[in-house]
């Protein structure tokens, strides 16, 4: 007997469990295995996606929440499927100051720990608060809207679907004024 690649062997075991049946009875069990799991839909693990495949919002991975690209700014980043960074600009900024902040801490810790200001049993501690301010997640004041969840930012893009279907805004035209001599 020849060996069974592993993506064919639940195919296998389904069709030896069934070797006197018609096709057409194990055809949606063959389906069920047959059908991709993932991939080619409008929402990822970490994006959402409108019907033109245009991302709409976007998992910070610094904020830990859903954010509208409208709303926050993302960098470029080749190969990505969205062709944007996992964290938004904000994101990225605070990560990297925090990153810089903590090595330069870890290395005062050394200074102090020489020099006999830090005793040995306090170095864990410090070390820990270090860690803590590392991975505090920092939100400035003025961050526009975010989503905890999946479900609450599609909650929200429904209702604003509903708005601009059952309301008509009319936004007034810019004149240019022109400055005329007299």
């Amino acid at each position: 007997m020849s060996t069974i690649k592993k993506v064919f062997l639940e195919v296998n075991a389904l069709l030896l469990a069934n070797k006197d049946s018609l096709v057409a009875d194990i055809m949606p069990q063959l389906m069920l295995l047959m059908s991709a799991k993932v991939g080619g839909s409008e929402v990822g693990s970490t994006h959402l996606k409108d019907d033109q495949g245009n991302v709409i919002a976007v998992f910070c991975y610094y904020h830990k929440c859903w954010e509208l690209v409208s709303d926050h700014a993302y960098g470029a980043k080749a190969g990505t499927t969205t062709g944007l960074n996992s964290m938004c600009k904000a994101g990225v900024n605070a990560w990297t100051t925090q990153q810089r902040k903590a090595k330069s801490a870890k290395e005062a810790l050394l200074t102090k720990l020489t020099s006999g200001e830090l005793a040995v049993e306090d170095l864990a501690y410090e070390q820990e608060l270090i860690e803590r301010q590392r991975n505090n997640i920092v939100i400035a004041d003025n961050y526009p809207r975010s989503f905890g969840s999946l479900q609450e930012l599609k909650d929200f893009l429904a209702n604003v679907e509903q708005v601009e279907v059952t309301e008509e805004v009319v936004k007034p035209k810019r004149t240019k004024k022109v400055k005329t001599e007299v």
